[in-house]
């Protein structure tokens, strides 16, 4: 299961684990993974380990 961080500003963030996609981040913080693209401005749905995205 994702670990969800929510810093004071409301935004949600989660750092990327081996295995995580775009899809499976975004289903478990319930959000689409296009918005998950736009906010990060993703070109693609590759993720890299390690990297701290935001959700909302």
């Amino acid at each position: 299961m994702p670990v969800i961080n929510v810093v004071r500003s409301g935004q949600a963030t989660r750092k990327v684990q081996p295995g995580d996609t775009l899809f499976s981040i975004a289903e478990a913080a319930g959000v689409s993974v296009g918005s998950i693209r736009k906010l990060n401005d993703l070109k693609s749905d590759e993720l890299r380990v390690g990297k701290v995205i935001k959700l909302k």
